[in-house]
């Protein structure tokens, strides 16, 4: 379907409550969201956001070691990606702070799972609209636009040969593609298609 690769974004939730998160991530599991981790607090959400490199989060403002205003001016120190804010400070100062700040939504508990669920999906819409071209596999995607490879947020770019037989690959999906049919690649053929291989597989 045409954006059934918003579900494989990375999503971080950070909240203090166990049983919140264990709600949210049954909520965005049961839509069809793959990638999903947790965090408690403020150091646990830092290390998740440098170490797994998030696509999406949510955030609670009230958590034990601070908050989520200050967490998230931390993590816009070294990352971009989208944060809804999901916390039962509905005070409109509190509102107005969080989208100062540069949130992209802002929703107060209780919340109807639909509506998280519909926001979620419009952010994640709205942020990466430009990914059309973008082709997912199983540990990494393939960008035909930059000639590259996307794995755990590295770009890793592509030689001429490498990409020229990823997209005869690519115009071939569903098909046998032989060795004759590629003899255009000439010797290097089954060396561009080692390195290509393990390139997507992470080696």
């Amino acid at each position: 379907m045409a954006n059934d690769h918003l579900k494989r974004k990375r999503i971080l939730l950070v909240d203090d409550e166990p049983e919140l998160l264990d709600m949210v991530v049954s909520i965005l599991q049961e839509e069809g969201y793959l990638q999903i981790k947790t965090a408690k607090n403020t150091a646990e959400a830092l290390a998740a956001c440098r170490d797994w490199n998030p696509e999406f989060g949510i955030f609670d403002v009230m958590l034990p070691d601070g908050d989520g205003f200050s967490l998230f001016q931390k993590v816009r120190e070294f990352s971009d990606f989208p944060i809804l804010f999901l916390t039962a400070r509905g005070e409109d100062e509190d509102k107005f702070t969080g989208l100062g700040l540069g949130a992209d939504d802002y929703m107060v508990k209780p919340f109807l799972p639909r509506e998280l669920i519909l926001r979620v999906h419009v952010i994640l819409k709205r942020s990466y609209r430009n990914e059309s071209n973008l082709v997912y596999l199983k540990a990494c995607a393939l960008d035909f636009d930059r000639a590259e490879i996307i794995r755990n947020g590295e770009h890793i770019a592509l030689t001429a040969k490498e990409f020229e037989l990823l997209q005869v690959l690519s115009r071939n999906a569903g098909r046998i593609v032989t060795i004759c049919s590629v003899r255009q690649f000439g010797v290097t053929i089954r060396l561009a298609m080692k390195t290509l291989l393990w390139r997507i597989s992470g080696g």
